[in-house]
Parts: C-alpha cells; sequence; structure tokens
C-alpha cells in the first residue's frame, strides 16, 4: 500500500486525470465516497504535497488538482513510507543500542 490508502489513490489518480481542478463535492460524486472520507483524504494528501487547492474570485468553494511531476509523487510517497515505517524501526534499534552499550 505504501501508506497511500485506497481512497487517496482514487482521489489522486481522478485529479491527475482531470484537466481541470475539481472541488469536494464531484470528487465525492464521482468516487461515491462520503464528505467525511473525502475530507480527510484531501487534508492528508494536501499534506503530503501531492494535491494543491485551488480558489477562484467570487466562488467560496475549494477546488483540487494534483501534482503531476512524477518524480515528485515518488519520492514523497518514498518519504512518507519512511517516516511512517523505517524511523522507528531506526529509533528502536538505537534504543536497543544504548541500552546495550550501558550494561
Amino acid at each position: 500500500a505504501w501508506g497511500i490508502n485506497k481512497t487517496m489513490s482514487q482521489i489522486h489518480a481522478l485529479l491527475y486525470a482531470e484537466s481541470e481542478p475539481l472541488d469536494t463535492d464531484s470528487i465525492m460524486a464521482t468516487l461515491s465516497i462520503s464528505r467525511g472520507n473525502a475530507n480527510m483524504n484531501l487534508r492528508r494528501l494536501m499534506d503530503w504535497g501531492l494535491i494543491h487547492k485551488k480558489t477562484f474570485p467570487g466562488d467560496r468553494k475549494d477546488y483540487f488538482t494534483a501534482e503531476t511531476d512524477v518524480w515528485k509523487i515518488v519520492s514523497t510517497i518514498i518519504r512518507e513510507r519512511q517516516q511512517r515505517e523505517i524511523a522507528p524501526i531506526r529509533n528502536n534499534l538505537e534504543k536497543c543500542i544504548s541500552t546495550l552499550e550501558a550494561g
């Protein structure tokens, strides 16, 4: 899964394939997902830098576009996976080494 759930993948793929920014309601309708699920995954994708929020003057809705730089997408996913999976293992190993060295 590489740290990306099914809905995150679907949202990113939809936005990547679209030529125009989409709002949350359009994403929900296209993917048949709830508002809560959409908002949670949109927020996570934005935190990762895989999608970007756009606004238009006179329109209160938020619109979203996907990051299209493939290298940036891949490096972001690898970095997030490393932080989630490898960093905790490294921390545990460092604690074990410290404990062993302390005797």
